[in-house]
């Protein structure tokens, strides 16, 4: 109380105390704050950056005759290099990063149909399946005949090298959509179009067997069903051109040919997969006479197995529907025993339209398009630490994606993982082929589902620059692709590709310049392109402002110490003839030290505080401008507030310390004799 009262008997001293000690609390705030922000960015640096390595696209594919080869992971001349870089270089690489692929139906939501789409006929062969499968009641319009010279296709051998299979019987057939029975939603209603159907047969006496006759009605089904308004057809009818120009009596194709056809579908029935007979020669399969295939499951140093397998064990997993002539109404076939083939292809397709590409992901920085910035989530926010080591439920998906659907972040899905099946003909090369721009696999009856139902949460979304790329970028994804934590992941998944979004090798930050001039040196220049997010810029701004925040935290000490000097000096220091009143009275050296300690307090505490809040909006400009001064393109890490509360209550303790030491002499019996 006395303290208190002194302070008001000279309010002027006071005043000029308070002011004192705001200047000196708001000095040492601003400098030591920001130059502590500094120490604290670099600190984490590594925890908000990535140098990541990707393989370069170019060596993924090498000449083998005349054929253009592609390979899933690198080639072992490569990989050998990279594994004993991996080994010695621990200084340099952190290690390697592989993301999974999964497919998953969740039937809540809707997929962002490809084919909506501009410049969506390079993505229709991918990103198309598995929402391609289609059922309809169709009537026929024309068939076609049986062409002069037989269509080749070609599959992939034991080497991996393509070779010319056994000429099939082709021919075209257009026909009116009479009825939808199975359509992934996202195409436009088909219902009253022309759809032109690519027939294929293993002879003349198959074909004959399937009574195509114009004006009668059919059921048809098909893996590859496109709506020609979206996609380019040029490829699909330049190996039926000679059928086409039958067909629609025109010329020249594919130009007036696109302007005729509005939906276009392939019927089989034979599975069109590469096998070796007995003579050894290419030939096609047909259900009724499969001898072998080759079964793309597995992922080996020496390519795909060939692996022989029955017919009679084949056809109840692998057969599909594809025409039948209806004597009666569709409703009543499918009922029927001969439609159990036709229901089951409509089940599985149910699963198939609401599936989509999960990729499971050690760390979201990993993959090539949020590295390089053309995709970044801009809700929600990324996984935890904690939710990758911890294999966490969450998700993010792409934001037009979740507005498609009307989810946000915070919602929950039921997703439920299936199996990828390599004997499902139609997404071999799309699947097993790529390194980029995965897609969902086609439900299979075989494989089954891999987990019961799972919730996920959604805690971020993501937005790309370009998010169809019409195809282009082999590091891409569409934006059907969900992203999890791969440790969330329990069933099996399709890995180990070294290429593509699936992986990355993770350097040691500051170390992208000598893992190039490394890479150079081994005669393997661009082996990996090398993303450092601005790492290494953004650590050269920092030295700079880290040596500019360094001058003004010296600058600031000195003149925060000359003001606190002069503090003392016109406060406890003057107190000499107060603290002698207080003796001749009889007061205690405890009461004479309360006091002074009191009387400090109650300047330093109001200063401090004003100096904190002073400080603290000061901070923030005085900050931005010297950041500006040296191009500094990262946000300091600082909780302005916070520092401005520890550093004031800082000040202020060390003030009051400096008070009980100037006191202590002042207080003392021979002190006080001697100023008598």
């Amino acid at each position: 109380m006395k303290s208190i009262l002194q302070i008001l008997r000279q309010p002027g001293k006071s005043l000029a105390g308070i002011i004192l000690s705001a200047l000196a609390a708001a000095i040492l705030v601003i400098c030591i704050g920001q130059y502590s922000a500094t120490i604290l960015t670099r600190a984490n640096l590594d925890d908000r950056y990535d140098t990541i390595a990707l393989v370069s696209d170019e060596y993924l594919w090498e000449i083998v005759g005349t054929q253009s080869r592609h390979y899933m992971e690198l080639p072992e001349k490569f990989r050998s290099w990279v594994d004993e870089i991996i080994q010695t270089r621990s200084d340099m690489v952190k290690t390697e990063a592989f993301s999974g692929l999964l497919s998953a139906c969740i039937p809540q939501m809707q997929a962002d149909n490809f084919s909506q789409h501009k410049d969506a006929d390079r993505m229709g062969d991918n990103s198309g399946c598995p929402y391609r499968c289609a059922m309809f009641e169709v009537t026929l319009t024309k068939v076609g005949t049986v062409p002069d010279e037989d269509v080749s296709y070609f599959g992939i051998s034991e080497t991996d090298v393509s070779i010319i299979m056994r000429n099939s019987i082709s021919i075209l057939c257009t026909g009116t959509i009479d009825r939808v029975l199975g359509l992934e939603q996202g195409f436009a209603d088909p219902v009253g179009k022309t759809i032109t159907l690519i027939i294929m047969t293993y002879d003349e006496e198959d074909l004959e067997a399937l009574q195509l006759r114009t004006g009668e009605k059919y059921l048809v089904y098909g893996m590859d069903y496109c709506d020609v308004s979206g996609i380019e057809m040029s490829s699909m009818v330049s190996i039926h051109q000679k059928s086409f120009e039958e067909l629609f009596e025109s010329e020249p194709l594919p130009d007036q040919i696109n302007k005729q056809i509005e939906c276009i579908m392939t019927v089989c029935d034979y599975s069109s997969l590469p096998i070796n007979g007995p003579d050894g020669q290419g030939q096609i399969a047909t259900f009724r006479d499969l001898r072998l295939y080759y079964d793309y499951k597995s992922f080996t140093d020496d390519g795909y197995r060939a692996v022989k397998v029955p017919a009679e064990e084949y056809i109840p997993d692998y057969c599909v529907p594809t025409i039948a002539r209806l004597e009666e109404s569709a409703q009543d076939y499918l009922a029927s025993e001969e439609g159990l083939l036709w229901r089951q292809a409509l089940d599985e397709m149910e699963i198939s339209h609401h599936g989509f590409p999960v990729m499971a992901v050690e760390k979201l920085g990993y993959q090539a398009a949020f590295a390089r910035g053309q995709a970044r989530i801009v809700e929600g926010r990324d996984f935890t630490e904690k939710e990758r080591t911890d294999g966490s439920r969450v998700c993010i998906m792409a934001q037009s994606l979740a507005a498609f659907n009307n989810l946000q972040v915070g919602d929950t899905i039921d997703l439920r993982y299936y199996a990828y099946d390599p004997n499902i003909k139609v997404q071999q090369n799309e699947i097993m082929s790529s390194t980029a721009f995965p897609s969902a696999a086609v439900y299979s009856r075989s494989k089954g589902f891999l987990t019961e139902t799972e919730k996920y949460t959604i805690v971020g979304l993501y937005r790309q620059s370009d998010a169809w790329q019409n195809g282009q970028d082999p590091y891409g994804f569409t934006p059907n692709t969900l992203f999890v934590p791969k440790m969330s992941v329990t069933c099996e998944m399709l890995t180990g590709r070294k290429g593509g979004i699936f992986y990355s090798l993770i350097l040691q930050n500051g170390k992208k310049e000598e893992f190039e001039n490394l890479q150079a040196e081994a005669g393997y220049p661009g082996l990996f392109i090398c993303l450092d997010q601005g790492y290494s810029e953004i650590v050269k701004s920092l030295d700079a402002y880290e040596s500019v925040s360094a001058n003004a935290l010296y600058v600031g000490l000195a003149a925060g110490g000359v003001i606190m000097l002069l503090f003392l000096v016109l406060f406890p220091l003057q107190q000499g003839r107060t603290v002698s009143t207080m003796n001749s009275l009889g007061a205690s050296r405890k009461d004479k030290l309360r006091y002074m300690l009191a009387g400090s307090a109650c300047i330093l505490i109001p200063g401090g505080i004003l100096g904190g809040i002073i400080g603290a909006l000061l901070w923030e400009r005085v900050t931005a401008g010297l950041m500006e001064s040296v191009n500094v393109q990262i946000p300091l890490e600082a909780n302005t507030p916070v520092t401005s509360l520890v550093l004031t209550s800082a000040y202020v303790l060390v003030m009051l310390a400096a008070v009980l030491a100037a006191a202590i002499p002042l207080t003392r019996e021979k002190g006080l004799k001697r100023r008598k």
